[in-house]
């Protein structure tokens, strides 16, 4: 029995770590995808899931650029799926605390500068062909940073400084000093408001 379980383990493992480089049109792919899918179901919560959003649309950047590495251009469909991850995990991140809230808030603001910065750079040395998708995709993310100012604005958290750094958004996701001294004035916005706020959510258009 033991024998067993150590064999599906490795070979688990070893399935997991062959998939994780794999990018669409490779055979594997699919099975990256389908244990992306069993993470979600086995997440045990909001801010567990809303985590493995950030980490996925992080990785469809990273297939995006990869395959543009390999000629194959820049899939706009890569980058279309890394934006609906990140506006996941802040849709999951209306179920969890204020302050765990703040932080996924934050952290997905990060993510999102850190992929304009990416596609930003690659954009002067893209194909021609491939340059309205590098733009169409910088734009929205410019959309996506100033609306997340929005909102933690209205959360009462320091605005953003876009600069990519994960220290910069450290630093953003600290109540400024007027907050801390009145704490009544750093009340949380209600889940209603962010709900509206997501509602206002930019999205990739055609």
């Amino acid at each position: 029995m033991a024998a067993s379980v150590a064999i599906v383990f490795f070979v688990g493992w070893g399935v997991t770590t062959l998939s994780a480089q794999a990018t669409p049109g490779d055979w594997m792919y699919p099975v990256k995808r389908a244990i992306e899918r069993v993470r979600l179901i086995l997440a045990v919560n909001a801010d567990d899931e809303a985590e493995l959003r950030i980490t996925f649309s992080d990785r469809r950047l990273a297939e995006a650029v990869k395959r543009l590495e390999r000629g194959q251009g820049l899939d706009d469909n890569l980058l279309r799926a890394a934006l609906a991850e990140t506006k996941s995990a802040l849709e999951e991140s209306l179920n969890v605390s204020p302050q765990e809230r703040a932080r996924l808030i934050s952290q997905a603001g990060y993510l999102t500068a850190h992929q304009k910065n990416v596609i930003d750079a690659l954009a002067s040395t893209t194909r021609p062909a491939d340059r309205p998708v590098a733009t169409a995709f910088s734009e929205m993310c410019d959309e996506r940073m100033k609306w997340m100012e929005g909102m933690m604005q209205d959360m009462r958290m320091k605005p953003p400084s876009w600069s990519g750094r994960r220290q910069g958004w450290e630093q953003s996701a600290t109540p400024d000093a007027s907050e801390q001294t009145n704490p009544q004035k750093a009340t949380a916005p209600s889940k209603q408001q962010m709900r509206r706020w997501m509602d206002d959510c930019p999205d990739w258009r055609d």
